[in-house]
């Protein structure tokens, strides 16, 4: 990822290497959770990744965490001059806009960069899983646990989207059937491939069709 950035990166030609949500307050911590699950989603340990399961002692400054923390580092200073300063609607732009070679994120930057309507980039845009490691730490036994291959470690995760009705609310069963039209398969798929819904494929009819 960051050797791609790097072969890109041309401001003389109006050209970074990659985007991420590097503005404080935004995004951030979910694109450096990006780059620190290559290292700490060990499948010898599994659930670790934030938390020793066994003694719930925090792993943030595990090496795993810091080496992600590195790359996170060495992404932010691959961007635009005001890179800093973006959240991920600028992560979006910036993409779409042909700024820069590639970037981490949701399924947003995608749809909107394929969108002729919004993007410089249509029709030259590809996707990939987040970039695993071969090496990744053990909390448990702490250290660096080496394996044949790259791992994938597919997480970019936010907190998640729920839909609930209140129980004094009046009008319970419209509620309830709001919930069941939003979710369906036909409203739910047509967001899932419309660029700033911030909806992510979740049915697998989503990624069938």
């Amino acid at each position: 990822y960051l050797d791609i950035a790097e072969f890109f990166q041309r401001p003389d030609k109006g050209l970074w290497g990659t985007a991420e949500a590097f503005r404080r307050g935004g995004q951030q911590f979910w694109f450096f959770f990006s780059h620190a699950a290559a290292y700490t989603n060990n499948p010898n340990y599994p659930g670790a990744m934030f938390f020793d399961p066994e003694t719930m002692d925090a792993q943030i400054n595990n090496p795993g965490w810091v080496k992600g923390l590195e790359e996170y580092i060495k992404a932010s200073k691959l961007g635009p001059p005001n890179a800093l300063n973006f959240s991920f609607g600028e992560v979006n732009a910036a993409v779409a806009g042909g700024q820069v070679a590639e970037s981490i994120g949701w399924g947003d930057t995608g749809v909107i960069a394929a969108d002729p309507k919004q993007s410089k980039i249509s029709g030259k845009v590809g996707s990939a899983m987040l970039p695993g490691s071969d090496e990744i730490w053990n909390a448990k036994t702490k250290k660096w646990d080496k394996f044949p291959g790259v791992l994938p470690a597919p997480f970019m995760a936010f907190g998640g989207w729920q839909i609930a009705v209140p129980k004094a609310g009046k009008n319970q069963q419209a509620a309830w059937d709001f919930v069941k039209t939003l979710t369906s398969p036909d409203v739910s798929g047509q967001a899932a491939i419309t660029g700033g819904s911030g909806v992510n494929p979740y049915r697998k009819s989503h990624t069938a069709n």
